[in-house]
């Protein structure tokens, strides 16, 4: 419980350092219908943004809700999983019993999974994660960078389906999009990961969870 606590404290801080940047990047989602490969392009990002400025001078409806603070947490986050987000919401967590032989596994590349208000860390981030915790280990090495920026856009989905105008974008051709307008739309990216490299630099998680339950003792 403390690791999840934990987990949920630092999505809040990144959150935190990167709301303006965030707010100001909503505006730049895209409509469901906008095609994912175009949207990938130069040439589509700036197509999607003036179509987007034009709806919305003649429709605010079209314009990102206010989302704010820790409401952009998960209400669940799942720690050290291979379980995919939707299949625990449908067959785990809900229910009398766990359904184990509907359970399906996240992407083979997947550091973690995203399903209305539920997170699912996979293994591997969570080891990561756990090694800097834990252990106090350098951030630079292990993956623990990879880590958080897996927990900072855990956040992000949860605020896109908060946020979007346009309700919840899940299914291949929303995911895609909504990974690229995380993970890969300039400058937006590249701000992200000074985010995360000044908050490492600051080693305030560095060990954290061992003092805590030490001190619990």
């Amino acid at each position: 419980m403390e690791a999840v606590d934990l987990a949920r404290e630092v999505m809040a801080a990144l959150f935190a350092r990167a709301e303006p940047l965030v707010v100001r990047h909503l505006r730049n989602y895209p409509l469901p219908e906008f095609d994912p490969e175009r949207f990938a392009s130069p040439l589509g990002r700036v197509a999607s943004e003036r179509y987007l400025r034009l709806l919305r001078e003649h429709e605010p409806s079209f314009r990102p809700k206010a989302v704010h603070g820790r409401r952009v947490i998960p209400p669940i986050v799942v720690l050290g999983t291979s379980r995919s987000a939707e299949s625990l919401r449908m067959h785990a967590l809900f229910g009398p019993r766990i359904a184990w032989t509907l359970l399906e596994n996240q992407r083979g590349n997947a550091h973690a999974d995203y399903c209305l208000d539920v997170t699912a860390v996979g293994s591997d981030t969570a080891s990561a994660l756990l090694e800097y915790w834990w252990e106090g280990k350098e951030p630079s090495d292990h993956g623990i960078q990879e880590a958080y920026d897996t927990l900072f856009h855990e956040a992000l989905h949860r605020l896109c389906d908060l946020a979007n105008p346009f309700g919840p974008q899940y299914g291949p051709k929303g995911g895609a999009k909504e990974h690229y307008w995380m993970e890969e739309y300039e400058p937006f990216a590249s701000h992200v990961e000074r985010i995360l490299v000044e908050h490492l630099a600051g080693g305030r998680e560095r060990g954290a969870l061992r003092r805590r339950l030490v001190a619990a003792v």
